[in-house]
């Protein structure tokens, strides 16, 4: 992934910024972010709890909901790595879950 420094001096040339996205775990509450992370190959995690996440729910991206009883199957893109979830009380636990080994 490639980033460009957009706050770079005029007359200067412009930074660019490549870094890989392994193990980057990203934790977003709207489809724009969530297409972002998953075209960069991050693992998701989706917060559907607030008023932009609720458009997480529809269908695209729901591969997976932790709630808590833990994890449900669901449909959506079918990417392992996409994780839905709707109380942010349960962050904590699917961070733990996440990371067992």
């Amino acid at each position: 992934m490639a980033t460009v420094n957009a706050a770079s001096t005029p007359g200067k040339p412009v930074e660019l910024v490549v870094f890989d996205c392994d193990g980057v775990l990203v934790v977003e509450d709207s489809p724009a972010g969530m297409r972002a992370a998953r075209a960069a190959g991050m693992r998701r995690l989706g917060y559907t709890g607030g008023p932009t996440g609720r458009a997480l729910a529809g269908g695209e991206f729901g591969h997976r909901h932790f709630g808590k009883d833990g994890y449900q199957e669901g449909g959506g893109d079918g990417a392992p790595d996409t994780v839905l979830f709707s109380e942010m009380r349960h962050l904590p636990a699917l961070l733990r879950t996440l990371t067992a080994g």
